[in-house]
């Protein structure tokens, strides 16, 4: 209850009430529970005292003194607060549902649980103020400063935040759906876990906040500031992120599927993992993005830079990156299948195991060179390439060459096209028989033909039903190139045996390979032999690797 004597000086009126509280400044006043619905108190010195459970429902509290006073639990719906001064005071339960706090100091506030439904707040400091679990949805902040607020768990669904500085607030937790945080400043903000569904976050500050496991679906982010900001399995789907600037961003594991990240600046981003199912990235910055792993299906990348990044084992199946530019990109295992390439750029990419179709268009890109090898140093920790095509430093790939050695004929549904771009080495294509045989001894492969394109061979191979082409594509490539190098080194090791050096070893072979590629009609008169080896290993029923 509160102190009767107190209660009487405060109804002789404000002027009387502020007199006495400046000649009494130590004596703790005492109005708990008082009802003041409709008061006017504007100016009133209620510094250190105790309201807690007061009834100040439509009170007029302008420029009221409230610093350090206890409040919580007391009915403020409605009440104007405009200009008050409410700095270390403890709201804890309050009810502020409509009230106008605007141009107020709620700095270092205890606002704990408290209901601020459709309150004004514009322009109020709630700087290092408490507001977790309060109800603050459809409350108006804007322009408001909350700098390293906390506002864990609160609900500020419908609030308006625009052109507030939320620097280093805390919002884990909080729900912040429909929100308007345009213009605002969220730097170093922790929205982890938060809700943020429909909310408008265009030209935003949300550099090195912290969205991780944040859910961001279809929110309007449009030119937004996310550099450096973690986003670590945040989901945006269906999100506006139309020109953001999202360099060195953490996006691993994000859900970005249906985004719209045209233009969008994603330069040195990590998005290892992440789900970019059918967003739109055309003309984004991606260099030096990390892609690896990430679903890029469908995706549009038309007119994308994609150049050093790394898109080691990347499904692009289905997506569009006409135009898009791959210079020294880390196309390692990349799942490429229906995916269009027309005009695009790759010189100095590393292109191997990659998994092409019939459907994949490689039509007009531009390459001079690539790489056939990528190894991940760690003493280095960066991707370093080697084995260049052409082989010559000099030469660069003549007009059409590219497409002639990566482009995949239409083939049957089951049978596998084995391209030998650079000639083939029969013997070491048998040794490949022996490997397949001894990994999987009953399952039969059989060569269905061979024929030439320009100067490639090809080897057409028909497989059971139920075949993974690809894996079993990748797995003879990687088998025939390990034999390549197994059979240089003998070479080489009978040569200086033999006391002898031969510096163009590697020319001799792989000019032999191509003579054999490109005169079929040797290949069937001079290695018919081997071929029907070949052809018989693969026909040989279990149990008969001995042939």
């Amino acid at each position: 209850m509160a102190n009767e004597e107190h209660l009487a000086i405060l109804k002789q009126g404000v002027e009387a009430w502020n007199c006495w509280k400046k000649e009494n400044p130590s004596t703790a006043t005492d109005l708990r529970g008082v009802n003041l619905r409709s008061t006017d108190l504007s100016s009133a010195i209620l510094n250190n005292t105790d309201l807690s459970g007061a009834n100040l429902s439509g009170a007029i509290l302008s420029n009221v003194l409230l610093k350090s006073a206890l409040l919580n639990e007391a009915d403020l719906s409605g009440a104007i607060l405009r200009d008050a001064d409410l700095r270390d005071a403890d709201l804890s339960g309050a009810n502020l549902s409509g009230a106008i706090l605007s141009r107020s100091q709620l700095n270092n506030a205890k606002l704990i649980n408290v209901r601020l439904r459709g309150a004004n707040l514009s322009n109020t400091n709630l700087s290092c103020a408490i507001l977790s679990k309060a109800d603050l949805s459809s409350t108006k902040f804007n322009q408001a400063i909350l700098n390293e607020a906390i506002l864990r768990e609160s609900d500020l669904s419908n609030a308006n935040l625009s052109n507030a500085n939320l620097s280093d607030a805390h919002f884990s937790g909080a729900n912040l759906n429909n929100a308007n945080l345009s213009h605002a400043n969220l730097s170093r903000a922790d929205f982890k876990e938060a809700k943020l569904n429909r909310t408008i976050l265009c030209n935003a500050n949300l550099g090195q906040a912290n969205l991780s496991g944040a859910i961001l679906n279809q929110a309007d982010l449009h030119e937004a500031n996310l550099s450096h900001a973690n986003l670590i399995g945040v989901n945006l789907s269906s999100a506006d992120l139309r020109g953001s600037d999202l360099s060195d961003t953490i996006l691993r594991d994000a859900h970005v599927s249906g985004a719209d990240l045209s233009s969008a600046i994603l330069k040195g981003a990590i998005l290892r993992g992440a789900n970019f199912n059918e967003a739109v990235l055309s003309h984004a910055d991606l260099s030096s993005a990390n892609l690896s792993n990430a679903d890029l299906n469908a995706a549009n990348l038309s007119y994308a830079n994609l150049s050093d990044a790394i898109l080691s084992s990347t499904d692009l199946s289905g997506a569009n990156l006409s135009e898009a530019t791959l210079n020294r990109a880390n196309l390692k295992a990349l799942k490429a299948l229906d995916t269009n390439f027309s005009g695009a750029t790759l010189t100095g990419a590393c292109i191997c195991d990659w998994q092409l179709d019939s459907q994949t268009n490689l039509a007009v890109v531009q390459c001079d060179f690539i790489y056939q090898k990528a190894a991940w140093k760690s003493e280095s920790s960066q991707w370093e390439f080697a084995h260049r095509l052409p082989e010559d430093p000099n030469r660069t790939f003549a007009p059409g060459e590219f497409i002639q050695h990566f482009q995949v004929l239409a083939d049957s549904p089951e049978t596998v096209n084995l391209t030998f771009a650079e000639g083939i080495d029969w013997q070491a294509f048998f040794m490949v028989c022996q490997n397949l045989r001894s990994q999987d001894p009953n399952k039969f492969i059989t060569i269905q033909g061979m024929e030439q394109k320009d100067n490639a061979l090809i080897v057409r191979l028909e497989t059971v039903e139920g075949t993974d082409k690809w894996a079993l594509e990748t797995n003879i490539k990687q088998l025939y190139y390990a034999a390549l190098m197994q059979l240089e080194a003998q070479y080489q090791e009978q040569l200086r045996q033999c006391g002898q050096n031969f510096d163009n070893l590697r020319s001799v072979l792989a000019l032999e390979r191509q003579r054999s590629a490109s005169l079929l009609r040797m290949v069937e008169i001079n290695a018919k032999q081997q071929a029907r080896q070949i052809q018989e290993f693969f026909k040989a029923p279990a149990g008969s690797a001995s042939q």
